[in-house]
């Protein structure tokens, strides 16, 4: 199966914000990567409905409030794990 197929897998809403996080996270000089059940069910050729996992290298917190702003949404902070949530409507 080749790539483009397995991205079919994704929910286009979710493909969409994957690819946006993606974009300001590159113009933004941050590294960020798809990581967790997301990426396991598209090797298992399986549908993920809302969830994703992305890692980020640098200031999380910096990163997660500017897609905050860019998408509209709630973020939380946890600072002793150094994570951050972003809800998206």
């Amino acid at each position: 199966m080749s790539q483009k197929n397995i991205l079919t897998l994704l929910n286009p809403e979710l493909f969409e914000v994957i690819w946006h996080i993606g974009r300001q996270a590159d113009e933004n000089g941050f590294n960020a990567y798809v990581v967790g059940g997301v990426v396991r069910d598209l090797f298992l050729k399986k549908k993920n409905i809302k969830d994703v996992d992305v890692v980020v290298e640098g200031d999380v917190v910096n990163f997660t409030q500017q897609l905050a702003k860019y998408f509209k949404a709630e973020s939380v902070v946890h600072p002793e794990f150094r994570t951050a949530t972003l809800f998206l409507n």
